[in-house]
This record gives C-alpha cells, sequence and structure tokens, in this order.
C-alpha cells in the first residue's frame, strides 16, 4: 500500500513573527542560524523594534546589570538579578566587550544606557555598546570638546532616543570647573546624522556641578536608564532618601539605613536595586529591608541596567 506522504504546513510570516518576537534574545540570537529565512526575519529592523516594543511593555524579562570593574583588568558582567539562582545569572562578557586593557586608573566610565546600548567613555572616546548582540560604534569627538581639553574642563553625559526621528542622542555639558564667569557650553550628538550641533546657553554656568573635587562625581546619577542631577542635600545622618515624582510634587517613598548606596533600578513590584559600597550589589524592598546580594567583588566597579534587545542603530560606520 502506498504510504500518504503528510502536506507541509506553512505558517504564515507575521504569525511567525508573532511567535519569535515573544522569545528572549539568547534564543533568538541562536535561531538566526535555523535558515536563511529566519537569518532574514530576525535579522529585520521591524522585528527587533517589535521585540523591544513587546518586552518593554509587558515586563515579563527583567531587565540586566552590566557591571564593569574599574581596576584593570576591566572585567564585565552581565547580571540577571532577578535569578534566584547567583551563578546562573552571571554572563562574563570581558572578551566580548570592545574596553582596551590598561592600568590607567580610573579608565572607564558608564554615562547612559538606552533601549540596550550602553554608552560610556574609555581613553577620551565615546563609545556605544549593544551587550546583547555585540553591535558597537565609537563616536568621534567634537571641535570644541577637543579645544576645551586643554583647560582641563569637566562634562556631564546623557544619552537618549528621539521617538519622532528614530535617533539616538549623545548630550554633552562641559564647563570650566573654577571659572564662574565662564558660561557652560552644550552640544548634541545625532547617530543618525554623524554630527555634532551646538546648542547656545550664553550667561549659564552649571555652578550646582563643582560640589566636590572629584572629577568622576561630576554627572548625572543613572537610575532606570535616565540620567538625574542632585543640587544639593542633606548627608549629616548618613541615610539615603528616595524620593518619587508623583502628580507634579516629590513625595518621600523610602529612607534606607546608613552606608554607602548608590540606586541603579526599580523593579516591577518597587524593589529597589542598586550598588553597595564598592564591592556588591543589593536590593531593598519598599519597606527598606534587604534580602537580595550579589558579588563580592576585589575591587571598586560601575554597573549600570540594561534591557537586552536586538536593536540596531542608524545607518553609521561600525568600529
Amino acid at each position: 500500500m502506498e504510504k500518504k506522504t503528510q502536506p507541509k504546513v506553512y505558517l504564515p510570516h507575521e504569525l511567525i513573527t508573532q511567535i519569535l518576537v515573544r522569545l528572549p534574545v539568547k534564543a533568538l540570537i541562536q535561531l538566526k542560524w535555523v535558515s536563511k529565512s529566519w537569518f532574514s526575519l530576525i535579522s529585520d529592523p521591524h522585528c527587533a523594534n517589535l521585540h523591544f516594543q513587546l518586552t518593554t511593555s509587558t515586563a515579563q524579562t527583567p531587565p540586566r546589570i552590566l557591571a564593569i570593574m574599574e581596576d584593570s583588568p576591566h572585567e564585565v558582567y552581565s547580571i540577571d538579578f532577578e535569578s534566584s539562582h547567583y551563578y546562573a545569572s552571571l554572563v562574563n562578557l570581558t572578551k566580548s566587550c570592545l574596553i582596551p586593557q590598561s592600568h590607567n586608573f580610573p579608565s572607564v566610565e558608564i554615562k547612559g544606557s538606552c533601549r540596550g546600548f550602553i554608552f560610556f567613555h574609555c581613553f577620551s572616546s565615546l563609545y556605544l555598546w549593544n551587550p546583547s548582540t555585540g553591535l558597537h560604534i565609537q563616536i568621534p569627538l567634537s571641535h570644541f570638546d577637543s579645544k576645551l581639553k586643554k583647560y582641563h574642563s569637566n562634562h556631564l553625559y546623557g544619552f537618549g532616543y528621539d521617538h519622532s526621528t528614530d535617533d539616538y542622542l549623545v548630550v554633552s555639558i562641559s564647563y570650566h570647573p573654577y571659572d564662574y564667569n565662564d558660561s557652560s557650553h552644550l552640544e548634541f550628538f545625532s547617530l543618525r546624522n554623524n554630527i555634532w550641533k551646538q546648542i547656545e546657553i550664553e550667561g549659564t554656568h552649571l555652578a550646582y556641578m563643582n560640589s566636590t573635587l572629584d572629577p568622576r562625581s561630576k554627572r548625572g546619577v543613572l537610575f532606570n536608564g535616565a540620567i538625574h542631577c542632585l543640587l544639593g542635600g542633606d548627608f549629616q545622618n548618613g541615610t539615603t532618601e528616595i524620593w518619587v515624582m508623583k502628580e507634579s510634587c516629590w513625595t518621600k517613598t523610602l529612607v534606607l539605613p546608613p552606608g554607602y548606596f548608590y540606586p541603579i533600578y526599580t523593579t516591577k513590584n518597587n524593589d529597589i536595586i542598586g550598588k553597595n559600597g564598592f564591592h556588591s550589589l543589593v536590593k531593598y524592598n519598599d519597606q527598606g529591608q534587604q534580602f537580595g546580594f550579589h558579588g563580592n567583588w576585589d575591587g571598586p566597579y560601575q554597573a549600570v541596567m540594561y534591557i537586552e534587545s536586538l536593536l540596531s542603530l542608524p545607518d553609521n560606520d561600525q568600529v
């Protein structure tokens, strides 16, 4: 008797896309090599955008923390703080990171994160890096910035995304730390146009950024992926206060016990994750109770929250 052959099942392209965008980034990167059609589909910017929108809207995939050891060699780790298994949540990205190794300290400064990309300053150069895909570019320094380096100016950087133009922007505010008569200089770099542009702010000097002689502290605080600036505070009792903007007014939501705590992001359950001293990460619940601990590193480190993504950057020359 002749065997009956089962008809092949063809799924619509749109249905396959809707299935794939619900998978984690790591699985999608592996599935790219199943076939040429899947490689093309998963590499499509439309698929990457759908995946990112779904990830951020449902919050099913928790953010990760990227930690860079400040001492050379600069080891780089990606951490899932929500995981109950510490070693399973820790991924060593040192070999895939573009940071050059040097004994100069400090040489690496994390400046921001946005849509899966880490923005950092390294050896007088600016970089964007997607730890999930390995995509990275070097951003050219502005002509004005090169001039300011002769006068030991300080910089405050920001990094974000403009939905209206589908463009990533790097914002730089530079100023002379001891010349209060000199105006600060504001400019931004467009990834899409690959150009720096200046913004006139004559007569404005960022005096509040000169409260400390530590050049590494003259920058915004990265919290939940956004830049925040602290204008003043009372640190006599050593506690850390968490304030949240609610309906156009600031509300104090949490007071943490004395100790060095640097907040990084809040979870969907309103837990706060941050740096505890210089050697570990901790989690506090909304009652101020510590119940999570990760890492026990030998030296100081920097950390930032990021969301895994397959997103690419506007057309530009990649490093």
